[in-house]
Order: C-alpha cells, then sequence, then structure tokens
C-alpha cells in the first residue's frame, strides 16, 4: 500500500515544554487512523503539526514522499491539500448551506459552484437543501455540512478535530459511521483525532492511543480491547476490572476467581504476583455458576445491563447481563469466568 503520509520521530514544544516527543506512525491512502487518548496526551498538537500549523523542534512530517515540515521549514497548510473538520463546525451564518461548502473554490464558475454544492449535499444525506442557513440545522446536519465544505477542495486527506463531541452519544455514533462510509466511499484517507474511544472504534481502521506525548500503542481497535500491550491501554480502553493472580505455569494463573488457562504463553516465573484483566463479557452470568456475589450497581444499557459485582473477599467485577435478567441491588446472582483472552501486567 501506498504511503501518504509519514510522521518520523517529531517532537512539538508549547511554551517551552515538549507536548510531543519521539512520535512515529505511517498513514496508508484509503486508510482511517484515530489519535486517542485524554485531554492533554498531545493529539490534537500532532493533528495541527500535520496540517502545518505547529512547527517542529526534531523529526520531520512527509507528505505524498516531499518533506512538509522539519526543524525550521513548515510548509504552508493551503498547500498541503488537506481537508479540516473542527469541533465548532466553523459555518458562517451569512452564507446558505451551497456558498458555505463552496467557499473558498475561488477558481470554479457559478455554475460549477452550484454543481460541486449539489453533489456533496447528496454524499451527506442533505441533497436539496443549498438555500438553507446553518442556524436552521441541527448540530448533526451543521457537522455534515462541516465535512462536504472539507470534501470540496477534493483533499486527499482529510483532518479531524473532536468532530463529534458537541453532539449526544446516538448522533455521535451514528454520524461517525456515516463519516466513515463516505470517506471509504470516495477513497479518502481520515485521521481523527478524539478521547471518545467508541467514536475512535467507529470509524479508525487502526487507533495509536496515546499518553503524555507518546504512542503506547498503534493497533486495531479488536487487539487494543483484548490484547492491550500496557496497563494504561488496558484502564484506557473498554471497562473491567484487575485481580491479583498468581502464575502456576507458563499457561495457567490462579485467582480467587479458580485458575484461568492462557492461550498466550506467560512470560513471568511461577510464583509471581500479576494483575490480571477481567473485561464485563468475560464474566457470564449462569444461575448454576460457581462464583456468587452481590449487586453492588447496574447501569442499564438497552439490550443488555452492566452490573457491578462484589465478591465475597470485597473485590468488584463488571458484568453484562442480557436486559431481561433484571436482578435488584442487594441481591446475589452466580456468576462463571469465560476469558477467552488472558491479559495480565506486573502487579501494582
Amino acid at each position: 500500500m501506498y504511503t501518504l503520509l509519514n510522521i518520523d520521530n517529531i517532537e512539538c514544544q508549547y511554551r517551552g515544554l515538549s507536548v510531543v516527543r519521539n512520535l512515529s506512525f505511517e498513514v496508508n491512502r484509503g486508510s482511517i487512523v484515530g489519535l486517542l487518548g485524554p485531554s492533554g496526551c498531545g493529539k490534537t498538537t500532532v493533528l495541527r503539526a500535520i496540517a502545518g500549523f505547529e512547527p517542529l523542534l526534531s523529526g520531520q512530517i512527509q507528505l505524498r514522499g516531499i518533506t512538509a515540515s522539519k526543524p525550521g521549514f513548515t510548509l504552508a497548510p493551503e498547500k498541503r491539500k488537506l481537508g479540516m473538520v473542527f469541533q465548532d463546525y466553523a459555518l458562517f451564518p451569512h452564507l446558505n448551506l451551497a456558498d458555505n461548502i463552496c467557499f473558498g473554490l475561488r477558481k470554479l464558475t457559478a455554475q460549477q459552484k452550484q454543481q460541486t454544492a449539489g453533489q456533496l449535499l447528496e454524499l451527506v444525506g442533505m441533497d436539496g437543501m443549498e438555500h438553507r442557513y446553518a442556524h436552521e440545522l441541527s448540530g448533526g446536519q451543521q457537522q455534515r455540512i462541516a465535512l462536504a465544505r472539507a470534501l470540496a477542495p477534493e483533499p486527499e486527506i482529510i483532518l479531524m478535530d473532536e468532530p463529534f463531541s458537541n453532539l449526544d452519544i446516538e448522533l455521535r455514533e451514528r454520524l461517525s459511521v456515516d463519516v466513515r462510509n463516505i470517506l471509504k466511499e470516495r477513497g479518502i484517507t481520515g485521521i481523527i483525532v478524539t478521547h471518545d474511544q467508541h467514536e475512535a472504534f467507529a470509524i479508525a481502521d487502526t487507533i495509536g492511543v496515546m499518553e503524555h506525548g507518546r504512542i503506547l500503542q498503534w493497533d486495531t481497535p479488536y487487539n487494543l480491547y483484548h490484547e492491550p500491550a500496557e496497563r494504561f491501554v488496558a484502564d484506557f480502553i473498554g471497562q473491567g476490572s484487575f485481580l491479583r493472580a498468581t502464575v502456576l505455569s507458563a499457561s495457567s494463573l490462579e485467582t480467587e476467581l479458580g485458575i484461568i488457562n492462557s492461550e498466550h504463553t506467560l512470560l513471568w516465573p511461577k510464583g509471581t504476583q500479576v494483575d490480571v484483566l477481567i473485561r464485563p463479557d468475560d464474566i457470564i452470568h449462569d444461575p448454576n455458576g460457581s462464583i456468587p456475589a452481590i449487586i453492588s450497581q447496574k447501569a442499564f444499557k438497552g439490550a443488555e445491563i452492566l452490573y457491578t459485582l462484589q465478591l465475597a473477599t470485597g473485590s468488584t467485577l463488571l458484568s453484562l447481563f442480557p436486559s431481561h435478567h433484571n436482578h435488584e441491588i442487594g441481591e446475589q446472582v452466580c456468576v462463571n469466568i469465560e476469558a477467552d483472552h488472558v491479559v495480565a501486567f506486573p502487579a501494582k
């Protein structure tokens, strides 16, 4: 596959402090990648460096095999053939939707602009609305127009900075899928910055989890959830609980839930104390199960209910039950453990 963007060991500073350092990754043409992490981890700074808004202290950024940024040189943003979608939409209130979409396309005739606006409105599911104004739209519709405007100059890469954070959860997830489909349909490369893992999972092929200006793991959503490489990634991605365990062999651990067998070889010597990650989908409701627990909290999720379970030892677990298994707080239930992916880290 053709590498469209290459980030090579870059460092960026903010007010004299290094906020991004020793950061490298590649983006292939047509792929969608995400930079995921908590506020202040440096992900937006990386996006701004790719766009040409932030200089580099070291390393380089290459676009299409040509150096776009290096210490002492930053190619102007307008020369990078990038589109940007921001958190606040940034639509012009005095322009209708067609004019918003075609703003900046000075080389096109009026007829060409009209045709471009019509095509992009159809693409984002808002055909026939070219004469409306931003204040007449919902938040989700405004974000669709912001995407259409970013697509209008036919960029090779779309940069998205927390694009759905102002929307409600259901709309955010639906729009993430829609944007992914639009970019895939047109073969446009996408880079999204977000703190929302559900958003990142819905839109990105590959995700880099960031902390303190570094990428801790660059992987598929599936592997980030089931095979986190570091404890921070395991904590940040998904939900779960850590239980203390003792290594029995290269393929088994002893916990208060019993012996757990691992598909992967455990690298610690026998007797080593580790913390094993137990996901909600590892704990299966079973009236005849061998592990009794008391329900201490519950959260209705529609098709499922997320229960917080307290064991006799005081440890807590999370478990997803089908929603027709509606138990009350304080009630005792029985569960079994079915952990196909054993993830463990040195004991804290």
